[in-house]
């Protein structure tokens, strides 16, 4: 959890102790991470706010997830094989960048 959304590695910033009160708490930490719990990235998604669930729904997931690319400006960077950029523009740092470059 600290390694994905810890400080430094994601907007959210959990802290050690919070990954301990969060942890086997699926709910609470999507909520954390991406909800009223991390303001900053709730805005910033700010799309099904009034039905997140839908995020989930498979009818919507692609266009979210083109949407987000396209906002993010994600195509320059793809085209020269940037994934540091990528990762950045998605996520917000370098989260699972080891992986990333060996799915690339």
């Amino acid at each position: 959890m600290l390694e994905i959304f810890g400080v430094g590695n994601h907007s959210a910033a959990i802290t050690p102790e919070e990954a301990e009160q969060l942890a086997g708490k699926p709910e609470a930490l999507a909520e954390r991470v991406y909800g009223l719990g991390n303001p900053k990235k709730a805005k910033e998604l700010g799309n099904l706010v009034a039905q997140p669930d839908l995020a989930e729904d498979s009818r919507y997931m692609l266009a979210i997830a083109a949407e987000e690319w396209n906002e993010k400006g994600c195509n320059d960077c793809a085209d020269q094989d940037d994934i540091v950029k990528v990762t950045k523009a998605i996520n917000g740092g370098k989260i699972r960048l080891k992986e990333r470059r060996e799915w690339l």
